[in-house]
Formats: C-alpha cells, sequence, structure tokens
C-alpha cells in the first residue's frame, strides 16, 4: 500500500497530465491495438503518438505482469515513457532488454529487483533522460548515484526508500539540470548530503525524510535560493531551523511533518514568506505558533494536522488568510470560536474537518460561506447526523 500512496503523489513532479487515447480509433494498426488492449487488461495505460505508435505505458500495479510483457513493451520502438511498479520480478535482466528503446524520456521502475548494476546499464543506454523513478529499490547503494550523476539531463530524480547516504549525494552534485528530488526514507542521508544538494543550481524541488539531520542541515540548505518546493519530514530539528528557512525566499509549498522538536518558535520565523500551501503536521506548535498565519499574505492551501496544542485561541490568527481557498484541519481541538473565524473566510472553496470539538452550531455557520465548494467531514464527535444531512440537503456544496 506504501508504494500505491507514494506514486499517487507523484503528480507534483509530472510535467503534464498523461493523455488517455480513444480506443477503437480506425487509423490504429491491430498490433498496435493489441498492445492497448493487453494493458489496459492489466489495469495499465497507454497513450499514442501523432502517428498512432505507442507513446506511454504505465503500471502503478504491476503485480500481473510477466517477462513475456516486458518483450512486448520492449517492441514499441516509439516509447518514450515506460513507468513500472510492484512488479518484484523485474530484475537487472529485465532491465538489459530496454536498451533498445532509443526515444526513452522518462523510466520508472520501483518497487521491483534491480541492483546498482542496472542503474549503470541504464545510464549508458538513455543519456537523454529526463525523469527517473527507482523508489522502492532497496538493495541500491550509494554506488547507483555515481552511474545516476553520467544522466546529466536529468530534471526529474524519485529515489524514494532506497538505501543512499551522504556519499551519494556526492555524486548527484554533478547534475546540473536536476530540479526535483525526492530522497525520503533514505536514512543515512544527513546534514553533510544536503550542504552538497544545496548547491546543485537548478533544484526546485526537495523532499526527504530522514532522523539524520539537524538544525545544521536546515542552515546549509539555506543556500539553496531556487528552492520554492520544500517538504521535511522526521527531521531532528528544533525552532532554531526557522530562520534557516525564511532565507530561502522562493518557497512556494513547505511541509513539516512530525518533526517533534520544531515548536511554536520555529514557526513564526516563516512570517513573510510568499507561501501558496503550507503543511504542518505532528509538530509541538501552540496558539503562538499560529501567530505565523498575520504575515502569510499568499496562502491558499492550508493544512493543520496532528497539532493537540492549538486552540480556539490561535485560530483565530486564519482570519488573516483573506485569500485562502483550502483549509483542512485534522485532529486539532478547535470548536465553534474557531468555526466564527473560519466563516469569515470568504474566498474558502474547500474544507476538511476531521476529528475536531465542532459541534452542530458550528456546522451550520457553514451555510453563510459564499463560494464554499465542498466539505468533508469526519470523525467530529460532537456533531449529528442530522446537521450533515442538513448541510446536504441545503445543496449549497457538497458534503462528504
Amino acid at each position: 500500500m506504501r508504494h500505491v500512496l507514494f506514486l499517487s503523489a507523484l503528480t507534483l513532479f509530472f510535467v503534464g497530465p498523461f493523455n488517455h487515447t480513444t480506443i477503437g480509433d480506425d487509423n490504429i494498426s491491430k498490433p498496435v491495438q493489441e498492445v492497448i488492449d493487453f494493458v489496459k487488461s492489466l489495469k495499465g495505460q497507454c497513450a499514442l503518438t501523432a502517428e498512432n505508435t505507442i507513446k506511454e505505458i504505465k503500471f502503478t500495479d504491476g503485480s500481473a505482469l510477466n517477462e513475456a510483457a516486458i518483450d512486448l513493451f520492449v517492441k514499441q520502438s516509439d516509447l518514450e515513457t515506460l513507468h513500472i511498479s510492484s512488479f518484484r520480478e523485474l530484475n537487472d535482466a529485465s532491465v538489459a532488454k530496454l536498451t533498445g528503446l532509443k526515444k526513452l524520456k522518462t523510466l520508472g521502475l520501483t518497487n521491483c529487483g534491480i541492483t546498482d548494476a542496472a542503474i549503470k546499464l541504464i545510464a549508458e543506454t538513455f543519456p537523454d533522460l529526463v525523469s527517473l523513478d527507482i523508489s522502492f529499490n532497496t538493495r541500491l547503494t550509494d554506488a547507483a548515484a555515481t552511474h545516476i550523476a553520467k544522466l546529466e539531463k536529468l530534471e526529474i530524480l524519485l529515489l524514494h526508500y532506497c538505501d543512499l547516504s551522504d556519499f551519494g549525494m556526492l555524486r548527484l552534485n554533478k547534475l546540473p539540470k536536476l530540479r526535483a528530488l525526492d530522497i525520503r526514507g533514505n536514512m543515512q542521508v544527513g546534514d553533510s548530503g544536503l550542504r552538497t544538494l544545496a548547491e546543485l543550481p537548478a533544484l526546485r524541488s526537495l523532499k526527504h525524510r530522514s532522523t539524520a539531520v539537524t538544525d545544521n542541515g536546515i542552515e546549509a540548505l539555506s543556500a539553496a535560493k531556487a528552492l520554492d518546493n520544500l517538504e521535511i519530514q522526521d527531521f531532528a530539528i528544533t525552532g532554531q531551523s526557522g530562520q534557516y528557512i525564511r532565507p530561502m525566499e522562493k518557497l512556494t509549498s513547505l511541509i513539516i511533518f512530525r518533526c517533534e522538536n520544531f515548536d511554536s518558535s520555529g514557526v513564526v520565523e516563516l512570517k513573510g514568506l510568499k507561501l501558496n500551501r503550507l503543511t504542518l503536521r505532528g509538530l509541538p506548535v501552540d496558539d503562538v505558533g499560529m501567530e505565523v498565519f498575520r504575515e502569510l499574505p499568499m496562502l491558499k492551501r492550508l493544512y493543520l494536522h496532528e497539532l493537540p496544542s492549538v486552540s480556539d485561541v490561535g485560530m483565530l490568527n486564519i482570519g488573516y488568510l483573506k485569500d485562502l481557498e483550502l483549509l483542512d484541519i485534522w485532529d486539532v481541538p478547535l470548536g465553534d470560536k474557531s468555526m466564527e473565524t473560519i466563516v469569515k473566510l470568504s474566498a474558502l472553496k474547500t474544507l476538511t474537518l476531521r476529528e475536531t470539538n465542532i459541534s452542530d452550531a458550528g456546522l451550520e455557520l457553514l451555510l453563510t460561506l459564499p463560494k464554499l465548494e465542498s466539505v468533508k467531514l469526519d470523525g467530529n464527535v460532537n456533531t449529528t447526523p442530522a446537521m450533515i444531512q442538513k448541510l446536504s440537503d441545503a445543496k449549497k456544496f457538497k458534503v462528504e
């Protein structure tokens, strides 16, 4: 399940939507139609070129595949994108079969059985790769990074849950066009690794999960002036890191998740950033930290999750977010006083309230929000099915 959830989050990294082709087009040859039907039968996706040859093949769950399927895919000489996940029998020998795909630009082989040797072959065979996803391949080591460093055109690199360390990051420092990097779960990448990655000239998006990162690592990362998307999980940082995040002036999206010592002193240091999205989850943040919303004028999406020390008093500060369009609250002990503030957010379109202390009286206030389009409610112990039904019957917005 872990890898399926992860793949759904990758849309932030892809350059555009996946285009589906209408099945049954008279101009599609019989061999191509057979490939389309085969891929579809195994719940995969295909896209075609303007000449109706296979351009893209994707499987988010390739557990039903076999080597015969790989043999079929490698015959598609116009293939530019191949992404296969959870085909555990896919190994280095399988990768060797792909060498004939000369037009390949995007490759994903996730949660399979490849080793560093396969990465070496990929780097030698596909020098024009722009995107590479080899997440959840736990047999990969720093040697893989040495080979990846030869892919000078690489822009997107996803290494979620491999086994790389700071030494591997030293190799990745040689990628001049790399703009999106996900190294979550490479627990040996710490402060030194972030210091190296901060030198990547094109890096705009970084996701990392590791207990090896301290305040020193965030201070080093502050040199990455081009970053606009940063996600940090389980870092051993304190509130001191807030002052190092603040100089990242181009940040538009920031996710801080389960950093157990990153408290309100760090959150308030984020004032003034031009964030469009902010997630605070699993942090020792109290009402003082909520004062950050007084000076986040461009915020449109806010996620407040698992913040047990935040009360209605702190939530008064979200009233400053005049352009907020999405508010997602989960496991925060707010009540009806917070609802009085929320319903003043005139731009709000999407609202999620899970596991709060809001009552029916608070929910009824939602009927006054002028632009609200959808509400998701779950686990609010002081609300009743009758009130939820009343909101639904009003048909002013979708209720889930």
